[in-house]
This record gives C-alpha cells, structure tokens and sequence, in this order.
C-alpha cells in the first residue's frame, strides 16, 4: 500500500507517461495538429494510458484523497509549441484519466519540468 500522508502535489509529464504513443500516427506537424484539436479531433487518438499510470492516478487522487481534509493537487507538465496543443493535451488527460489537472504546460522544451515546477510551488497554498 502506498503511504501518500506527505505528499502535497503531483506533477505528471504528459509524453511517454500518462500517454503513451510508442505507435503514433497523428499529423507531424505543428498547424495541422491545432487545427485537429480546434476541430475536435484527438491527435492522440492512437496513444494509450499506461495501467500503472491509471492505477497511480487513481490511488493518488481519489482513494487517499477522500480520506484526507483536502486533495492532492495534480497538475500535467509538459513542453508545448502553442497554447491549443496544451489544451489538447489536458482535454486527453481529462478524458483518459477522469481527472482535471493544472495546465502547467510551457513553451520551454529545455528544462520545462523545472519551470513548471517552480510555478506549481508559487500557485498552490498546500494544505
């Protein structure tokens, strides 16, 4: 059993961990994705929800989460070119996932952990 007591948040990358897309198929490039997503297509239509992933989540958002005061706050990390890829991305989290996340993505591919990191330090007041 997991002994979630201190942990105050969780910070998941999206690419190659709550989505895996190993097989990907969806449109390279940049444009053609945002117009999919503005369309309402799925650019990660093919991608999967590692098990392990969505028994994490799981166990880490709602089971430990209605035993404790507050939530455990979980927020998607991950580099993005444009604001409607991140979009896309949370809408693929919510859907495969059943859980909202803070969209800490960034335009920063280096080090964009870090940076999304620090914000999620200065946003939430921890309980």
């Amino acid at each position: 059993m997991l002994n979630l007591q201190n942990i105050k948040a969780v910070a998941y990358d999206f690419d190659e961990t709550l989505c895996c897309n190993a097989q990907r198929t969806c449109t390279p490039d940049i444009i053609h994705r945002d117009v999919a997503i503005l369309c309402g297509e799925d650019p990660w239509h093919d991608c999967l929800a590692p098990w392990f992933m969505r028994t994490f989540v799981h166990a880490v958002h709602t089971t430990e989460a209605m035993q404790r005061d507050c939530g455990i706050p979980a927020a998607l990390v991950s580099a993005v070119f444009t604001s409607i890829e991140a979009q896309g991305k949370s809408s693929w989290v919510k859907k495969n996932y059943d859980l909202h996340m803070l969209d800490l993505c960034v335009g920063l591919v280096e080090d964009h952990r870090v940076v999304a990191a620090r914000k999620l330090s200065s946003l939430w007041t921890l309980c």
